[in-house]
């Protein structure tokens, strides 16, 4: 079993990219840098169940808020994240994650963000492990329509004590994104994982989002995991209401054994 903290459904429907993420909802757990991008308080909630023939099956559920308003010194957010793992062989995991995200920008088109992480993770009812970490982004966005970004994902060394499967392994992400005229969205990501990885592989993602409708988004994607030699197919639709957002996502992996993931948010803004 891998364990692994859950991105939000608009990113999971596009590959996964979303070092560059512009929903401030998602931005606490992808990219703190992009927080200042944002004016408006929201907050919402979102849920994803996998299922794997061979492998673990998994259930997730998260509480966020972004306040990125006039009124705050510098713009800040707040994910709650319950992770539920369950082995072939019966063995369960639960994992609680804390995130505060804050940033700001330094000049008119670069931002930086950092993101604290609290996970503390139980095995079968008995043993406990906690881990302390923190992240750190960069996005530099020259115009409204292009953004380019940096990110390391758990940048402390881990306890030794902690179960290889459990541990916040360190990750650098490289992403880009590009606005058409309003109507597509495409997002990009390179990622590595500094640990464990003797020969640098790395995760390709690409998504592409399209708002041809008023009020409803389409997206599909692509990832490529050389590390773990995994590919998956992602899709999702979403309704951008003027008071509410809906957004669903699903992923398939494609190999033989692999799993599918059904993801689901909702979201207010004030």
């Amino acid at each position: 079993m891998q364990a692994q903290l859950n991105i939000g459904t608009i990113s999971s429907s596009l590959g996964g990219a979303g070092a560059s993420s512009l929903d401030a909802l998602e931005s606490p757990l992808l990219n703190p840098a992009t927080l200042p991008h944002f004016e408006d308080f929201i907050w919402g909630f979102y849920y994803s169940q996998r299922m794997g023939a061979e492998s673990s099956n998994e259930r997730a559920s998260s509480f966020i808020f972004s306040d990125s308003t006039s009124a705050n010194y510098f713009p800040a957010a707040f994910a709650y994240v319950k992770e539920d793992i369950t082995s072939l062989e019966g063995a369960t995991i639960t994992s609680k994650n804390y995130v505060v995200s804050f940033g700001g920008f330094v000049l008119p088109t670069l931002s930086l963000g950092m993101n604290l992480h609290r996970k503390n993770s139980l095995i079968d009812e008995a043993t406990r492990f906690s881990q302390n970490n923190y992240g750190l982004g960069m996005l530099w966005a020259p115009t409204s329509s292009i953004g380019m970004s940096v990110v390391g994902h758990s940048l402390a060394r881990p306890s030794s004590l902690v179960p290889d499967n459990l541990k916040l392994k360190s990750k650098v992400s490289l992403g880009g994104y590009f606005i058409y005229l309003d109507s597509f969205h495409f997002r990009a990501d390179v990622d590595q994982t500094i640990v464990e990885n003797p020969k640098n592989k790395k995760t390709f993602k690409l998504g592409v989002e399209s708002r041809l409708w008023r009020f409803i988004a389409l997206r599909w994607g692509f990832q490529w995991d050389k590390l773990i030699e995994k590919n998956m197919f992602t899709a999702g639709v979403g309704f951008n209401g003027p008071n509410l957002n809906v957004d669903y996502a699903f992923q398939n992996e494609i190999e033989r054994g692999g799993g599918t993931r059904h993801l689901i948010d909702l979201r207010l803004p004030f």
